[in-house]
């Protein structure tokens, strides 16, 4: 499990989520070109990328930009930041220099996420 239990917390987006993992999840989650993934084939990897971003050191309460295409990898990279507690600004991809150095500034960001096409 990514959070904690009980009566005090809140359902937020991540239980949502999970919530929908445990009712159905051998229903298709999500279709990107080729790729189909059910809702427990997405969790896994939702729930990789959540071990890696925490293994990068990121936690509760920090910054990740990201500068990604409208694609399967950037909505994993949400519920993962959703589930870990890692606040996510995502930028379009064809976001200028000047303006990402600007919110990465701003935004006091710890990690930057992003595609060749954005490099």
């Amino acid at each position: 499990m990514f959070w904690q239990s009980g009566p005090s917390v809140m359902f937020d987006l991540g239980r949502t989520f999970t919530s929908a993992v445990a009712r159905r999840p051998d229903a298709l989650a999500i279709v990107d070109g080729e790729l189909r993934l059910t809702y427990q084939e997405w969790w896994q990897r939702i729930g990789c990328t959540a071990a890696a971003l925490r293994g990068l050191g990121l936690g509760p309460g920090d910054h990740l930009v990201s500068v990604l295409q409208n694609r399967w990898e950037a909505a994993t990279l949400h519920w993962a930041s959703q589930l870990t507690g890692i606040v996510m600004t995502p930028l379009n991809w064809r976001v200028s220099a000047d303006e990402l150095g600007y919110v990465l500034a701003d935004a006091g960001a710890r990690a930057l996420v992003y595609e060749p096409v954005s490099a």
